[in-house]
């Protein structure tokens, strides 16, 4: 019984109409390339949000997944278009109950890996995936935060290298506007303070700040 009024709860986060319910359908029961492996693992998609997902790509469902998920507060009643973008031999993996808020980007390239734990990533995020990005359990991430695993363009040097895994630790906060670049490990009970740019690993129950970001605070703890 508590697993139904979790879904139930759960579906009243989206937006419906004929097309996310076509989504819905879809997606969770008849699409060759997606793996339920628990019973109440869902994929739920907003009535604002595109979806590009090749047929090749996987998804594999351990929790439940908003693309494009109305915000818990009721101040602001606009819904933004939110974009998930799946090409060619690429993997999204939920592992626990993880939404994703309205007017995010999404876009995992081709051959690339995205792992999303627990938590949620509020309003306006922006998130590039070019080889892996792994994002732990009960994450808290802000309104407008970029993720990017790669450059996007080749510098000319010797041994430089354009794209870089991304881990991000269980129980993070990542505050408004952060800039998380490619190669970073931010571990487990790191807090980023707002609009920091993350070029370098961040230590486990750290807060870190500024541009570039820089430790100014140790044995950190915080409540979701």
């Amino acid at each position: 019984m508590s697993n139904i009024k979790k879904i139930l709860k759960t579906l009243r986060r989206v937006d419906w109409n004929l097309l996310s319910f076509i989504y819905f359908i879809y997606f969770n029961f008849f699409r060759k390339n997606t793996v339920r492996v628990s019973k109440i693992a869902l994929f739920l998609v907003d009535k604002n949000c595109v979806l590009n997902i090749h047929k090749e790509a996987k998804i594999i469902l351990n929790g439940i997944f908003i693309m494009g998920a109305k915000p818990n507060s009721k101040i602001n009643n606009m819904k933004l278009q939110s974009e998930l973008t799946l090409k060619k031999n690429s993997e999204i993996h939920i592992k626990n109950a993880f939404f994703i808020n309205h007017g995010s980007r999404i876009v995992v390239f081709e051959n690339a890996k995205i792992e999303f734990g627990g938590g949620f990533i509020n309003t306006n995020a922006s998130i590039g995936c070019k080889e892996q990005i792994i994002i732990g359990n009960d994450c808290a991430i802000a309104d407008y935060v970029v993720i990017m695993d790669t450059d996007f363009h080749e510098i000319l040097s010797p041994n430089y290298k354009s794209t870089k895994p991304i881990k991000i630790g269980n129980h993070v906060w990542i505050g408004n506007g952060c800039k998380i670049f490619k190669g970073v490990n931010i571990d487990d009970g790191a807090v980023i303070g707002g609009g920091s740019i993350v070029v370098k690993n961040i230590p486990k129950k750290t807060m870190a700040a500024g541009n570039p970001a820089k430790v100014i605070r140790e044995n950190v703890e915080w409540k979701s």
